[in-house]
């Protein structure tokens, strides 16, 4: 938790101290679709997958943001008589507000369901809980955006916090390179891929 605590107030202060010169007409994106490469390490098992993600924003506070991946595992593992990969899908909707601390900074917190199922042979596990997320996102530049915050899951296997990161680097009006970071507990995801953002 004091590692959380730590770097979201690092954020705050960088957000803070942000004076970089910002395009007049961009603002921190609600409305979007993109796709993500993602790895992956369960606490032991590594893997990879594919991540489709959207939001959309709803009038000027709230918005509405999902996310589905699909991925397996690289090693393979025993169940009876079938060895194979174990097969990962994860899906997310969240609803979430948002208010400014600055003309390009904005508070924000949501709250959504999150399913996990892992798959192998015929054998399927399935995990169903809550997410809660609060922190900072913003613009570090005109073609730069930045955000970090809190993570919490309430599911069947437990209640774990932890800490996103998020960077997005535009290389059009509406095309960014995005990268994601997500560790909570003994679960990591590196996430990197394309995001599109429109009106």
């Amino acid at each position: 938790m004091n590692k959380i605590l730590v770097g979201l107030s690092t954020a705050a202060s960088i957000f803070a101290s942000i004076n970089a010169a910002h395009a007049e007409d961009r603002s921190v994106a609600y409305n979007y679709i993109g796709a993500n490469w993602v790895e992956f390490d369960i606490d032991g098992p590594e893997g990879s997958g594919i991540e489709l993600i959207g939001g959309l924003g709803l009038g000027k506070h709230f918005y509405l943001q999902g996310k589905y991946l699909q991925g397996e595992t690289d090693d393979k593992f025993t169940n009876g008589f079938t060895i194979d990969e174990a097969d990962l899908t994860q899906y997310e909707i969240s609803i979430g507000a948002h208010a400014p601390l600055s003309d390009h900074t904005n508070f924000f917190v949501d709250v959504g369901i999150l399913e996990t199922e892992v798959k192998l042979g015929s054998n399927t596990n399935t995990a169903d809980g809550e997410v809660i997320r609060a922190g900072l996102r913003g613009l570090a530049g005109a073609n730069f955006e930045l955000s970090v915050n809190m993570l919490r899951q309430l599911s069947d296997l437990g209640n774990e916090t932890g800490l996103e990161i998020g960077m997005a680097g535009y290389m059009t009006d509406n095309l960014a390179l995005a990268f994601t970071y997500q560790n909570i507990d003994e679960t990591e995801f590196l996430k990197f891929g394309l995001r599109m953002d429109f009106e």
